[in-house]
């Protein structure tokens, strides 16, 4: 999961965290996943929308990864994770946190563009 997160006050019981969003888009390249914030983990909401979808590669994920305030374990295993992957765009957003940010520049390079509030993607034959 993308942190802990508990149903009580307590912190007894872990959420399941199943109203986490996001939405898909199956495109001649790949799935375009925008996600919200990623509470569930940003790989495992990719993970889903690839089964969901039949196995589709991802060619382009957008949103907050929700790594703002993950170790480094975490952050690292993020990357290799992303790397496997093998996205074309890796937009991080909001919660992704700076180091996060950082760590997908050194690690993915030029795949990686900051998002911000009105940035427009068009996904068609060339969406570079």
């Amino acid at each position: 999961m993308g942190g802990p997160f508990f149903v009580d006050g307590e912190g007894k019981h872990s959420d399941p965290i199943d109203d986490d969003l996001a939405l898909w888009i199956r495109t001649d390249r790949g799935l375009v996943v925008v996600v919200g914030c990623s509470h569930a983990g940003v790989i495992n909401t990719l993970k889903y929308a690839q089964r969901l979808s039949g196995g589709s590669r991802v060619h382009a994920v957008l949103g907050g990864f929700h790594l703002g305030e993950a170790g480094e374990t975490r952050v690292a295993r993020t990357m290799g994770a992303l790397t496997a992957l093998g996205p074309d765009l890796i937009v991080p957003c909001h919660c992704t946190g700076e180091l996060a940010v950082d760590k997908l520049r050194q690690t993915l390079g030029e795949r990686v563009r900051l998002g911000s509030a009105g940035a427009t993607y068009t996904f068609d034959g060339d969406d570079r």
